[in-house]
């Protein structure tokens, strides 16, 4: 089968787009070309019935940027491949072997760093079984951050002017821990994770590095607060930003099958998992991976508090 794109993965969601032909196992650089530029144009790309070994997940994420190694790597990581995680709820000894039930609330990946992350790429090898009823159990949705600021109301539009977000992911790690620590065993970040993880600041309407489209970079899940304002207002802000980014109009739901790899842009888009099954009822096993932006072309800010955010 030649390349074929079949655009907005038959869904009529505003992003998105499948990409037949393709063998991301033998993957040279002709075929990565074209890839990359329908990657740029629809934000988020599935591949399906890959057979997709980890050294040939590190090469697709390095060709996109530099690999990230996690702040958590250590607790979730791949044994003898540092810049890859693993998203499953498979417990072993009463602790999940990766990260359990990741992302359930809507983020972009490492947007809690410094140094973000341009794409990530995720493989499906086990997947869980649909219900008797034929629906399908752990989807990842997915919304447009370009055309969420491109339909922003203007009074939105005025409020956001200039101002940042305050993403704070320790803070987020202490709530998981709290949340989910009795059924997958999940610990809370050690100091030295912590170190790793300051509180950054990035603007609320970022424009694209690459492709220079404006996009709305807050989430429910790391963006706590707005600089400027005291925490609760900034956050009611926050809220209602999410509520317009992921209007369903604005929405990809990806039901997910083994071999599925799907490639996301970390900045025209975000995502959001399903935490609709259970272990050991349910198997759910996936490889992550996350490309970085390099320093040159964009970098956020260590957030300082200021008097705004201690008056709330």
């Amino acid at each position: 089968m030649s390349f074929k794109i079949i655009q907005n993965t038959g869904s009529g969601a505003p992003l998105g787009t499948v990409i037949e032909g393709v063998d991301l196992e033998n993957l040279d650089d002709e075929m990565f070309a074209k890839i990359e530029d329908a990657f740029n144009k629809n934000y988020v790309i599935v591949f399906h019935d890959q057979n997709l070994s980890p050294d040939a997940q590190v090469d697709l994420t390095t060709r996109l940027g530099k690999p990230n190694v996690h702040v958590r790597a250590k607790d979730f990581g791949m044994p003898g491949y540092p810049s890859i995680n693993l998203v499953t709820n498979v417990q072993e000894d009463g602790k999940s072997i990766g990260s359990a039930y990741a992302g359930v609330y809507w983020h972009s990946d490492l947007c809690f760093q410094l140094r973000p992350s341009r794409a990530t790429t995720l493989f499906a090898i086990e997947v869980p079984e649909p219900n008797p009823d034929g629906t399908t159990l752990g989807d990842t949705q997915f919304a447009n951050t370009v055309r969420a600021y491109e339909t922003l109301p203007a009074h939105l539009k005025k409020a956001v002017e200039g101002r940042r977000g305050i993403f704070q992911y320790a803070r987020r790690q202490s709530m998981k821990h709290q949340e989910d620590n009795k059924v997958t065993g999940r610990t809370d970040l050690s100091d030295e994770q912590k170190k790793l993880a300051p509180d950054v600041t990035h603007p609320i309407v970022r424009s694209h590095p690459l492709t220079g489209e404006k996009c709305l970079f807050i989430n429910e899940t790391y963006t706590f607060g707005v600089t400027g304002m005291p925490e609760d207002e900034g956050r009611a802000l926050v809220l209602e930003l999410q509520a317009h980014i992921t209007k369903p109009d604005n929405v990809y739901r990806h039901q997910w099958r083994p071999g599925d790899l799907i490639i996301w842009d970390n900045t025209s888009a975000q995502h959001k998992a399903s935490k609709d099954y259970s272990w050991p009822e349910h198997r759910r096993l996936l490889r992550h991976s996350g490309a970085l932006y390099s320093e040159e072309t964009y970098c956020g800010e260590i957030y300082e508090q200021d008097t705004a955010q201690l008056a709330g």
